[in-house]
């Protein structure tokens, strides 16, 4: 089971490679380190990295709707022409470095996901804040010892 906060994480994760893929301007900056590469590649690495949806408790968090929409996804991801790199076994890209055929159920995904953690997003630096408030004070409220 996981607990509250991997469960944001775990929502939150995909939204990275996703953002890449919908954004034109997150794709105008590639990774760092990453410069060199075509868009596809870079979503490809990325992906690989963030994608939690690969793991079954992961996809249970998800709604019916969401979960649909994210078969739709993978659907189309894995009938895509992925190439590896030569040099870089870990990463592939697509012939023509064309992404488009991902952008329907990519940008539907990514407005649900969004939608589904803009609460912790806006508020996350407050409650770091009121967490290490906790924590301060829990510790000087200790007794020496």
């Amino acid at each position: 089971m996981l607990t509250s906060e991997e469960q944001k994480m775990t929502l939150l994760a995909p939204c990275l490679p996703l953002r890449f893929l919908v954004r034109p301007e997150r794709r105008a900056k590639k990774p760092s380190g990453m410069e060199g590469f075509s868009e596809s590649a870079c979503f490809h690495r990325l992906f690989d990295l963030f994608w939690t949806f690969r793991d079954v408790p992961a996809v249970a968090l998800l709604s019916d709707e969401e979960r649909s929409v994210l078969a739709e996804f993978t659907r189309v991801f894995e009938s895509l022409a992925w190439r590896v790199i030569t040099g870089h076994p870990h990463i592939s890209e697509l012939p023509g470095d064309d992404l488009s055929p991902l952008l329907p159920s990519g940008g539907r995904l990514l407005q649900m996901l969004e939608a589904r953690t803009a609460d912790s997003r806006r508020f996350g630096w407050l409650r770091q804040l009121f967490r290490a408030f906790r924590v301060s004070h829990t510790l000087a409220a200790e007794p020496e010892r």
